[in-house]
């Protein structure tokens, strides 16, 4: 906002403690384009969170998010035929009630009652779409515009209606009609079954249902798009993923091409490179002095436990006996201590984090919660209890937490003697490089990339013959190769390429592709 001040850009924020009237004003100005820059939190994922047309969108700490969470935004490329703008439901239905009064106020009526109704039918037909025998994902009682519709594919536009028994008169008909005229005009297929279809051949009506999927599946299918295009819709942002630490899964995409990487290597202007250190459990006398050491300089320490309360099962230090033995050490009046964990309230938590900021207290006692988005330029001293529990990218993220003034920062790994070969590497890794890429390179060899074709984000990629890792360059030569071949034939039309084509086909339909989306 104070980069924007003085330029006609308008700018808001939408988080999950946004209230509800200020939330409807935001997505009015979203979807009628008078909003330029939304910033925000998870709450951006939301269905309800249409853009008119989005043309860029940037993920911070990408490490945060589910590759499912990522293609939501993907999604977001602008209006769907089943996202109506308000302001375009508002026109479609004040054109038919002005013309069909009557009918339209009926047709109001029997929705009201529908709501407050669930028949046998309902109930059965709900039964077999829930189980996803029909390899698609079905809604129940959803709203779409103003209309509460019985059942809903989303991903196919498609709406079910069950008729109800009593929909038998003339007018209840033509109302009934009306309703499917508008949910049409609306985007979507309507399919209609009465009670006595659903109940006497229940079989026989997902049949009806199965065969119009298909005919979507191969009406999307014979579309000469080129590759890339998502199925006619409107075209999806640019995307940025921004992140110190990149997943494994994000390594491998590079790799594979998907992904274009720009590596910011330098530190900004004035800052020195953290010095990281390990230290056994039997060196916490001499930590305890260099903090106090830290601490008559003026300096601020942040204490990180990966666990709130004790755990039976793992023999980790718990949040609550380390503020408990750091109190002991660091006694009242001389010395403030801070305490922040999840399980908090976010006033108290807020509260306990401005006492920091403003150097009333000289260290602060927490768990992850304080992994991003914690800035505080005069603390120099991150210590990690136990921290081999945690993963490479979290031990990076929580170094980041010191080291931004100008003062020398220090980062000291806490941990017992019993590690394991790889909490050792990991460890050896922190000690000897700073270097987000480098990390996220050891941490792709610990954990693998995971599943480039579906949402696991590491773990083993049983691959028949590369190794991501080792194999970097033949398969950058293999998706060079890939990207030739599409520039010459985008839609694989080509006899020679018929093949190609034939299993790429077979493999979108079977599973989703979510390599599209990093």
């Amino acid at each position: 906002s104070e980069l924007l001040q003085g330029m006609d850009i308008k700018v808001d924020i939408l988080t999950g403690s946004v209230r509800t009237k200020k939330r409807r004003e935001i997505h009015a100005k979203l979807e009628d384009g008078t909003l330029h820059i939304l910033i925000g939190t998870h709450a951006l994922l939301e269905d309800k969170v249409k853009f008119k047309n989005l043309g860029i969108a940037i993920i911070d700490e990408q490490h945060r998010f589910g590759v499912k969470q990522r293609a939501q935004l993907w999604k977001k490329g602008g209006k769907s035929p089943s996202q109506p703008s308000q302001r375009e439901g508002a026109e479609i239905r004040n054109r038919y009630e002005t013309a069909r009064l009557s009918t339209y106020k009926l047709m109001k009526e029997l929705q009201k009652t529908r709501k407050q109704q669930t028949t046998e039918a309902e109930r059965i037909l709900w039964e077999q779409l829930k189980t996803k025998k029909l390899d698609v994902k079905f809604r129940r009682q959803h709203i779409v515009d103003e209309f509460i519709v019985d059942f809903i594919c989303i991903e196919k536009n498609l709406i079910i209606e069950v008729d109800g028994k009593y929909h038998n008169t003339k007018e209840q008909k033509e109302a009934d009609d009306l309703r499917t005229q508008i949910l049409t005009d609306l985007g979507f297929k309507v399919i209609r079954f009465t009670n006595e279809e659903v109940i006497g051949n229940t079989n026989n009506t997902i049949s009806k249902i199965s065969e119009y999927l298909e005919k979507v599946e191969k009406h999307n299918s014979d579309k000469s798009l080129p590759f890339g295009e998502v199925g006619g819709a409107s075209l999806p942002p640019h995307i940025l993923v921004m992140t110190a630490t990149p997943i494994p899964r994000t390594l491998a995409m590079s790799v594979y091409g998907d992904l274009d990487i720009s590596v910011i290597d330098e530190l900004p202007p004035g800052r020195k490179e953290v010095k990281t250190v390990h230290r056994f459990d039997s060196n916490r006398l001499s930590v305890f002095k260099f903090m106090k050491d830290e601490i008559a300089k003026g300096r601020q320490v942040y204490i990180v436990y990966p666990l709130i309360q004790e755990s039976e099962s793992m023999d980790y230090k718990d949040l609550m006996d380390g503020f408990e033995s750091v109190s002991r050490e660091f006694p009242l009046p001389k010395y403030q201590i801070s305490i922040v964990h999840g399980k908090m309230k976010p006033a108290d938590k807020e509260h306990e984090m401005q006492r920091f900021v403003k150097h009333e207290t000289q260290i602060m006692v927490a768990t992850t919660v304080i992994e991003v988005g914690v800035n505080v330029p005069n603390a120099s001293v991150m210590i990690i209890e136990s921290s081999e529990r945690f993963g490479l990218s979290q031990l990076h993220q929580l170094r980041g937490r010191v080291g931004r003034g100008a003062d020398q920062s220090y980062c000291i790994l806490l941990s017992s003697f019993k590690l394991s070969e790889e909490a050792k590497t990991r460890l050896k890794t922190m000690v000897e490089t700073t270097d987000g890429f480098k990390i996220a390179e050891v941490d792709l060899k610990l954990r693998g990339p995971g599943n480039l074709m579906g949402t696991q984000q590491s773990g083993v990629l049983n691959l028949k013959i590369a190794d991501v890792v080792k194999d970097s360059k033949i398969l950058v030569s293999a998706r060079n190769t890939a990207i030739a071949l599409l520039q010459e034939d985008s839609n694989l039309s080509k006899p020679e390429n018929a093949m190609i084509k034939a299993t790429y086909l077979a493999i979108s339909r079977s599973s989703k592709i979510w390599s599209e989306i990093s």
